[in-house]
């Protein structure tokens, strides 16, 4: 990181005023590098750094594992629902055939 709290607490809208645009540009481009590698920083958790699973909070585990159940359940129904299709299915086609070779014995 290029600031420290202290330097960041000095840094005004006088003292950019005060600034030329080279030393302006400059210190735009390190706030930005610096505003970068904070977010980043923010948006770490355990399955994109190193940090071990148990320093995930307590709200964000639970939150995590309710949205895995409901979607273990959603694929069940899917799944479910793709067998109900499928017997329906067979069904038809056992009851055509059926009525095919009905038509052949007449």
């Amino acid at each position: 990181m290029f600031f420290n709290q202290h330097d960041l607490i000095q840094i005004n809208d006088a003292y950019l005023k005060a600034l030329g645009h080279a030393e302006c540009i400059d210190i735009s481009i390190k706030l930005l590098k610096d505003l970068k590698e904070i977010h980043e920083r923010l948006n770490q958790n355990p399955n994109n750094s190193s940090k071990p699973p148990s320093s995930t909070d307590p709200w964000v585990v639970a939150k995590f594992e309710d949205s895995e159940e409901e979607k273990d359940e959603e694929l069940l129904q899917n799944e479910e629902a793709s067998l109900k299709g499928a017997i329906v299915e067979e069904e038809v086609q056992f009851e055509a055939q059926g009525s095919e070779k009905k038509a052949v014995r007449s």
